[in-house]
């Protein structure tokens, strides 16, 4: 991640995962997608590695999501209203369930 990505020192989490997805303007500045795909990729990495106890303490559905979402970038595919929806309705399943 680079050091001008605006999400660089935000902690990875499923809750501040759900706040970006909710409040980011995708359609108005595209780096906005770009900073918060490579966040995701960034929270994966950091998942896979067990960095601060990610592995053991992240769902599977929060690491299915941030996947996606850094997929999105790298195979060019247009955001939609209905993608986000998806993504919110999957993290909230598991909201639920606890």
């Amino acid at each position: 991640m680079n050091k001008n990505n605006v999400y660089r020192d935000l902690k990875f989490s499923r809750t501040n995962l759900i706040n970006i997805i909710m409040n980011i303007d995708f359609d108005l500045n595209d780096s906005n997608f770009d900073d918060f795909a490579d966040w995701c990729h960034s929270y994966w990495s950091n998942w896979r590695s067990d960095n601060e106890g990610l592995f053991y303490n992240t769902d599977d559905l929060t690491i299915n999501v941030v996947m996606e979402i850094y997929n999105c970038k790298l195979s060019a595919i247009k955001l939609t209203n209905d993608l986000i929806k998806t993504w919110l309705i999957n993290l909230d399943e598991k909201e639920q369930t606890e």
